[in-house]
């Protein structure tokens, strides 16, 4: 029997807490940012810090750097706090230009992943 895979909208999404592999609290997803050009999720946004909302930073991570834990029902994102303090941020109302192929390049290289757009395999 082959097990049904597991859906989830994307307004489930925002929110939804992120966990380092240690367990610690890293943020929360706000927003998901779709390529229309590869048909995927690019990046998800995530929030960090602050109190309240104040002196929150919002980040983007490229998406397949997020995992789901079916056990615990939690997001994964497997890197240290200091790394995720060492990105460079945003705020809510200031996004860079995600579709600047250098700053996507960047971000790609500095969580260790390829871009998605160079992968032969990639639809």
């Amino acid at each position: 029997m082959t097990e049904k895979p597991y859906l989830i909208t994307t307004n489930a999404l925002q929110n939804e807490d992120v966990f380092n592999s240690h367990g610690e609290h890293l943020g929360k997803i706000e927003n998901l940012i779709v390529d229309l050009d590869h048909n995927c999720i690019a990046f998800g946004v995530f929030s960090f810090g602050g109190i309240l909302g104040l002196g929150e930073k919002h980040f983007a991570i490229p998406w397949k750097a997020l995992k789901f834990n079916k056990d615990t029902q939690q997001y994964i994102l497997n890197i240290d706090k200091e790394q995720l303090e060492g990105t460079e941020g945003f705020t809510a109302n200031n996004y860079p230009d995600m579709s600047d192929p250098m700053w996507r390049a960047q971000l790609y290289a500095y969580y260790g992943y390829p871009p998605y757009w160079t992968t032969p395999s990639f639809p």
